[in-house]
């Protein structure tokens, strides 16, 4: 099983929020038509167009001008950076009724938040739980 990235999206809010950690990932916009290879054994290519908004990870290596958007965590790890960093607490809660569904729920020193969001996945809930929590911070 492999731990979820944050979205782009959610990676703006990041940034705003002061997070600095570096990670395995991050988002690079092409800046024009590129490809890149595999770090390790140079076999896999792939081709990028220019403007393309791309997910990556350290071993790829890049023959030309791309633009390093920022560092892309796991859903798990931006988690756990609110937690210890702004005391706020994000968890997911499952309801099993006609049509199962995912909702989050913040809590920070202000109180719980359980907004009625319904979300098919787990994972879908967490982003946007890490959103909203995102948008606590001031």
């Amino acid at each position: 099983m492999k731990d979820q990235l944050i979205s782009f999206e959610t990676l703006e809010l990041v940034k705003e929020k002061g997070f600095e950690e570096r990670c395995v990932n991050y988002y690079l916009e092409v800046l024009e038509d590129t490809y890149c290879e595999n770090g390790h054994t140079g076999v896999e290519y792939l081709a990028y167009s220019k403007g393309e908004i791309k997910l990556c990870d350290s071993d790829r290596l890049f023959k030309t001008k791309t633009k390093n958007l920022g560092y892309a965590p796991t859903q798990t790890h931006l988690q756990k950076w609110l937690r210890e960093k702004h005391n706020i607490h994000i968890w997911i809660t499952y309801f099993n009724s006609d049509n199962y569904f995912y909702c989050y729920n913040i809590e920070n020193f202000e109180g719980l938040r359980q907004p009625q969001n319904e979300s098919k996945t787990y994972e879908e809930a967490l982003e946007i739980g890490l959103q909203e929590a995102l948008k606590l911070i001031k």
